[in-house]
């Protein structure tokens, strides 16, 4: 098997596998800046709200328990019901909780607009568009899924400043609705360019000549939670996120704290991601 999975794209200069890794590269790169981006919030809405830090830092928990979870549901829907739907929904789902959050009065509502829908549309893309780009793949596999990857640290480079800017001239309120627009006004297009790998049994692929067969992929699936390996790869990711989800959110903040002025903090912020980019 060969990286042209798809024996209608012999007629096409480009294999459409780039086109996913480009458009998943992208998409990663927004919703994942965003997410990250909450760091440099944190203050803004502490000095709005008076509330305390930690109870605002509740919202980063909710964020990541509910990502973990939807990205098994949406890896689930993904082999079923194809990417592209479930992308879409993800992005709907992502951006709508951006323009509510900047309607927020209440801190349970923060749970619910940041933490909770934000992590719902976030499951729809991480886990899912790294595992895309993997089936897309034979060869230049590890290439492929470490592009889409690096998209995270790309988008903490770009939308830390770009958010403290936003802040410091329209206020966090119409960041958010910014943030928002930019979710349903790019990432909704770009989910229209993905489509499961040649071999998925799902609906979006239907009319594309593609090939059915997912029994040997249900037998890997069911014969990898035996295996050590699969269980030594989840607690790895676990203990590294556990290391730095709680501590990266108040970065920014401590910075400010401590005399380095806002736009430099979230700057300061934005290098943590390039260097996660290389």
């Amino acid at each position: 098997m060969t990286d042209n999975k798809n024996s209608g794209a012999q007629d096409n200069k480009i294999f459409y596998g780039w086109v996913i890794v480009i458009a998943s590269f992208f998409s990663v790169a927004i919703m994942m800046g965003l997410v990250f981006s909450f760091g440099v919030f944190l203050k803004p809405l502490q000095e709005h709200f008076l509330w305390s830090r930690a109870s605002i830092s509740i919202t980063t928990s909710i964020n990541w328990t509910t990502l973990g979870l939807f990205s098994l549901l949406f890896g689930f829907l993904s082999d079923r019901v194809g990417i592209r739907k479930v992308a879409y929904t993800g992005g709907v789902i992502f951006g709508a909780g951006l323009l509510l959050t900047s309607q927020v009065e209440e801190l349970w509502q923060l749970y619910i607009t940041f933490g909770v829908m934000t992590g719902v549309g976030m499951g729809a893309f991480y886990v899912p568009l790294n595992s895309l780009a993997a089936k897309w793949f034979d060869k230049k596999r590890g290439i492929a899924v470490a592009t889409v990857s690096s998209g995270s640290g790309l988008g903490v480079l770009i939308f830390s400043p770009f958010s403290r800017f936003l802040i410091d001239t329209v206020g966090f309120r119409w960041a958010y609705v910014v943030l928002g627009l930019i979710v349903l006004g790019v990432v909704l297009p770009l989910s229209r360019l993905l489509r499961n790998a040649p071999g998925d049994t799902t609906e979006n692929n239907a009319g594309d000549g593609f090939q059915s067969g997912t029994v040997e992929v249900k037998q890997e699936v069911s014969s990898s939670f035996k295996t050590p390996a699969f269980w030594g790869l989840t607690l790895t990711h676990f203990l590294c996120c556990t290391a730095h989800s709680g501590p990266i959110y108040h970065l920014v903040a401590f910075a400010t704290d401590s005399g380095i002025p806002k736009m430099t903090a979230a700057t300061i912020f934005g290098v943590m991601g390039i260097s996660n980019f290389l």
